[in-house]
């Protein structure tokens, strides 16, 4: 779905491909060329933009079991839309612990792929989403595909991709701070982690070394953790134990998945706010904005459009 874009016209008329747009600090874009137009954006993106995938492409049914699920942890994450105004955005997202695998992923991105595999007319497969609800297309498996290794997939634009990495390593402070999170005592702990300082609180009355996201290498399950700037929150939902669940992963054989490294992955997503237009072209996408007064669509050209900049959990 397109970028939505309103356009007010100060003067002249629209002049086509020679525009280039930026913020300024008033969080307004503005269009650069002999002309001056102010664009109002009303509407970033799609809810999906943010990881910037088309939910449609991912076919559910295709997907391979690879262990038993023994406990599922849902969390809520929290996290900036951007660095300019204070819109949080949230997703609702899911640990999965097997004898072996660990998996975790969106549970919103999860059910939108299945309401979209279902759906036999149209249909809007957020229209139960709360304000402010999105969907984050991101799978990390642990010891999967190899042992002693984290697979992570990323959705961008029409893609997944793919790399593996050594299980990350982080070294953690603990201190003998203590809060009860669902009944369970939990400590505090520290930890500097590619260029980000996280807190996170965890129970040893839980003997899993995991949490959310890459948390890892704590004597217990990690049950809440944010970051020092307050852009990245996560927080336990529910512990369940498992009967008859299975842990899956993609076919690559009916996805579109493209093997990369984490480097050239981080250099990807910059481009969602450095030059969306860009990632899409790239990606045999396009990016349209809507003229206000014309309510015709302009398609955007690569490196015409810069939106705020949208921060990540990994800097490095």
């Amino acid at each position: 779905m397109c970028s939505h874009v309103y356009v007010k016209k100060e003067s002249g008329e629209e002049t086509g491909t020679t525009q280039k747009t930026a913020l300024n600090s008033a969080g307004e874009l503005i269009v650069q060329n002999n002309e001056k137009l102010t664009l109002f954006i009303v509407l970033f993106c799609h809810p999906c933009y943010c990881q910037s995938r088309t939910a449609s492409t991912r076919k559910p049914q295709d997907q391979i079991p690879i262990d038993s699920c023994l406990f599922s942890i849902t969390y809520t994450y929290h996290y900036a839309k951007d660095t300019i105004g204070k819109v949080r955005l949230f997703d609702k997202q899911v640990l999965e612990i097997g004898t072996t695998i660990v998996h975790y992923y969106s549970k919103n991105a999860a059910l939108i792929d299945s309401i979209m595999f279902q759906a036999k007319v149209a249909v809007n497969p957020r229209k139960s989403f709360a304000a402010n609800e999105r969907e984050l297309y991101e799978d990390i498996y642990w010891n999967y595909p190899h042992k002693d290794s984290i697979g992570v997939y990323t959705g961008l634009v029409n893609v997944d991709y793919f790399y593996e990495e050594p299980v990350p390593s982080m070294e953690w402070k603990l201190t003998e701070d203590t809060c009860s999170i669902l009944g369970y005592t939990c400590f505090r702990a520290s930890t500097r982690f590619r260029g980000r300082s996280y807190t996170v609180w965890f129970t040893p009355e839980i003997p899993i070394s995991h949490g959310p996201w890459k948390f890892n290498e704590l004597p217990g399950l990690i049950l809440k953790a944010r970051d020092e700037a307050d852009l990245f929150v996560w927080d336990v939902q529910t512990i369940l134990r498992e009967q008859n669940k299975k842990i899956y992963v993609m076919n690559p054989r009916f996805n579109k998945i493209i093997e990369t490294t984490r480097p050239n992955l981080l250099r990807l997503q910059e481009k969602r706010w450095k030059d969306p237009a860009g990632l899409h072209v790239q990606h045999g996408s396009a990016m349209h904005v809507r003229d206000n007064k014309t309510g015709k669509f302009m398609k955007m050209t690569p490196g015409q459009l810069v939106l705020p900049y949208i921060p990540v959990p990994e800097l490095e």
